[in-house]
Order: C-alpha cells, then structure tokens, then sequence
C-alpha cells in the first residue's frame, strides 16, 4: 500500500509540474510547442523501458502482454520524437501524416496485447467466441460512431473526410481499445492494482485524444501543448501498472472466463439486429417486400441457430459429466482422480498441509462376478458406492478408480480422522447386501497414504496406499493396512 501511494504521489507530481510549465509558457507559444512533446517523450521512453524490464523479469505467458505495452510505447514515444523534432523545421501545431501513422501504429500494438492477454487467459473454445463477439461489438460501435457522429462532424468541420482520413482512425482505434479494456476487465478477477492502472491510463489516453480530436481536427484551434499533461498522465499510469506484474501472475479468471454460455452466442445475434434497425431507420424505414423477405429469413436463420446452440450445449454438459464421472456409480472416476490428486498435494505442499489417501477394495468380489453374474455385481457395486458416501465427511471426495477399486482423497486430514472414516466403512460393511434374491457378505479391505510423511509424490501416495490395502488383505489382525515407510 505504500509502494502504491508513494507511485500515486510521483504521478501527480509530475504531471502537475508539467501543467505548471505549460501555463507558466503561456506567452511563449513556440517553446510551449516544444516543451509539451518532449517532457512526454521523455516520460514515454521511461515507461517504455520500465515495462521491458518487467518483461525481462518474468518467466510465464503474461511477460509478453508486458513486452507488447514496452513495444506500444516505445512507438507512442517516438511519435512525440518525431514532433518535437519536427518543431525546429514546421512551426505548425498539427500533426504530420508520419508521426500521425507512428501514434496509428503504437494504438494498434496496445490493441495487440490486450488481445494477447484475453487469449491466454481463456481456453481455446471460449477465446474463439470472445473475439468473435468483440469483433462484432468493435464494428456495431464503429459503424455507428461513423454515421451518426464522426461524419457529421467532419461535414460541419473546414477539413475533407479524405483530408483527415488519418485522424479518423484514432477514435476508432479508441473505441476498439475502451471495448477490449472493458471486455478484459469484466472477464477478470485480476490484480485490483493492474486492472485500474491499466484502465485508467488508456481512458486518460482516450480521453484526451478525443479532446485533440475535436479542438483540433473539427474546430481548427491550436491546442498548444496543453493536453501533453493529459498524455504524460495516462502513459504514466500504464507505467505504474508495471510495478505490479508480479502479481498480475496470479491472474483468476470469472466465470465468464471459463464459460461457453448461451448469453454469449445470442449476443451477437441482438447486436446484428440492433444494426439492421439502425440500416433500416438510415432509409426512414421504407421497406419493400424484398427487405422484410430477408429481414424474415435472418430471424428464422437466428432463432434455428438458438435452438441448435442450445442442443450442442446439453450434448456438451453430458460430455462433460462423463468425461468426470463414473457411469455405473456415479462417483468420479480415475481421470478425475488424477487431476484432484495433482491439485490437492500441489496446495498441500504450498500451505504446508496434510492429505490422506485411503483405498479400498473388496475381497473374493471376483467369485460374485463368476457364481451369480456381472448383473449382480454391478448391483453390488453401486451399493457400495452408496454405502462409501455416507462414510465419509464433507471435506472427503470419493472416486471408482475401477473394478472393485475405491479411493478417498481427504485434505487435511490428520490419522485421527482417516481412522474414522476407515472406523465407519466397516462398520457399512456389518450388515449384508440384499441383491435381486442373493444376500451378500462381503469384506473390505482398507490401506492409507498421508503427505507428507508417505511421499510428496501423488503416484507415490497411491502405489503406497495401494500397497498397505494389499498388506491386510494377508493379515486380518490390522485394523487397517499400513506399510512401513521406506527410505
């Protein structure tokens, strides 16, 4: 927190000086002119090199969302160069098309790295489907943006739309980035630090380019250097999100990070419908048979498409579930072992906890299977599994590995409570099976694993595990089977 306020008091003092000497040249407009692009070159080149070293510093995926910015502003840097220079041969206070193409170019990098970022944070599927509908929501506020708003103004403006065909780009170019800024945000639970940082400083950067965009392309006034203090503040900001990229490596997704949802999907649909209604009131909502014939074949189109995304998405969850779960039981199955038991030793081994493995088996299950029948068996087993769940805590997870295989993975637990647990699967056991006429008796046999004491390995813990349910099925004076540790 200090760290953060000694940074916030650095920006506002810088910025507030620059202001300072901004208005202090205010009868000296040609050394103002120079004054304002280097004192933000300078701040961009600093912030530049700021946010390549913490891409130097990392070592995951995010280092190049860093080095990207380092790139963006590195060209943001020399288009303020590449001005100040120019103010020694064109005392004029527009921009030339080069340094105007150099601050095009820097937009498209931060662009390229916000979208960098939404790609790594989500999976495959749900990344095609995101930028599909940024791509959507990018052209419905452009289009709009265009007609009803930057058109217009270039009309009523002394400039071409040709003439300033290249400054229409930086409000497009910005409603892109607020777009996928917001869109990052909302997808996100990252650092507060990094999230505000980065978003206030590109809004600062729009914002003031908005600004530069009226006075100076619509109105025609000489803005001076003023809004340089805006610029320095917004790069500045972006530059102090680097403090915190460390911490940005702890990135968690929303549940709208994970999801394919409907929402989603029916998203770019309203969008699509919305712009055909903004199309249709651009021509004063006279229509022939022809436009409504196609407006009624794109809402049919629509609403199939709906209902086939709706059927794919329960195909999915099913898909889901079995990929997960086993279809006998209904317990989880082996592969959803594998990933709980990697994750929970790799949290155990983090917040220094324990985590007990117990398995399970059932003795002479085999000699069911070949007198009565497979049928009976698998009865057998799902009564089991119903006898093993109210076993076992609300902490304990429960899987079928297999066969007549059973495993518990219960974090930290102590001896204490794993020899409960184990206490109240026999006691299940006391009372006989009722199966389609046959009444069954039948035996478990029990061995447990603890991390660490018994390895720091998740295949350690189940081949030892696995090797004490052996060791009491040979001897019936244990309780439960444990196997000494070896070193």
């Amino acid at each position: 927190m200090q760290l953060q306020n000694h940074g916030i008091v650095k920006i506002a003092s810088v910025v507030l000086l620059s202001f300072i000497v901004m208005m202090a040249l205010y009868n000296a407009p040609q050394i103002r002119s120079i004054v304002g692009p280097g004192v933000l070159a300078m701040g961009s080149v600093a912030v530049s090199f700021w946010l390549f070293r913490q891409y130097w510093m990392l070592d995951t995926q995010n280092k190049y969302f860093w080095l990207l910015l380092s790139l963006g502003m590195m060209l943001f840097s020399l288009t303020n160069i590449y001005y100040f220079i120019e103010k020694f041969i064109l005392p004029v206070d527009q921009f030339t098309s080069a340094t105007n193409w150099l601050w095009v170019l820097s937009y498209l990098i931060f662009f390229i790295a916000l979208i960098y970022k939404m790609l790594i944070l989500t999976n495959y599927r749900a990344s095609q489907q995101l930028i599909f509908n940024i791509i959507i929501l990018i052209t419905f506020v452009t289009s709009l943006s265009l007609h009803y708003i930057l058109m217009p103004m270039l009309n009523l403006s002394r400039r071409s739309a040709g003439g300033a065909s290249v400054e229409l780009v930086y409000p497009i170019l910005d409603l892109i980035i607020v777009v996928v800024a917001v869109v990052l945000m909302n997808l996100t639970w990252q650092t507060v630090q990094v999230k505000w940082y980065i978003v206030l400083g590109f809004l600062t950067l729009i914002l003031t380019d908005s600004l530069y965009f009226y006075l100076s392309v619509i109105e025609g006034i000489e803005i001076g250097s003023y809004l340089h203090s805006l610029w320095l503040l917004g790069v500045l900001l972006i530059g102090h999100a680097g403090t915190f990229a460390k911490n940005h490596d702890d990135i968690k997704l929303s549940r709208y990070g994970h999801q394919f949802s409907l929402r989603q999907e029916v998203f770019s649909y309203v969008v699509g419908i919305l712009l055909v209604l903004f199309v249709i009131n651009s021509y004063g909502w006279e229509l022939n048979s022809l436009s409504l014939g196609l407006s009624f074949i794109m809402i049919m189109m629509m609403i199939r498409n709906v209902y086939l995304i709706r059927r794919n998405m329960h195909l999915v969850k099913q898909y889901q579930y079995l990929a997960y779960h086993d279809v006998l039981t209904g317990l989880y199955n082996r592969s959803k072992f594998n990933d709980d038991l990697s994750l929970y030793v790799t949290k155990a081994t983090a917040h220094d906890e324990s985590l007990a493995l117990i398995m399970m088996d059932l003795d002479d299950f085999k000699s069911v299977n070949d007198g009565y029948g497979h049928h009976v068996g698998d009865e057998l087993l799902k009564q089991v599994a119903n006898r093993l769940k109210n076993s076992l805590s609300e902490e304990a997870f429960l899987y079928r590995l297999g066969g007549d295989e059973f495993v518990t993975l219960i974090p930290r637990a102590t001896q204490v409570d794993a020899d409960w647990i184990a206490d109240r699967v026999e006691e299940q056991f006391q009372h006989s099976f009722n199966i389609l006429g046959a009444t069954l008796r039948m035996k478990p046999s029990i061995g447990m694993s603890f991390y660490p004491n018994d390895g720091h390995d998740g295949d350690v813990l189940l081949q030892r595990a696995d090797a004490a349910m052996y060791q009491m099925k040979y001897d019936d004076k244990k309780h439960v089977g444990m196997v000494a540790k070896q070193t």
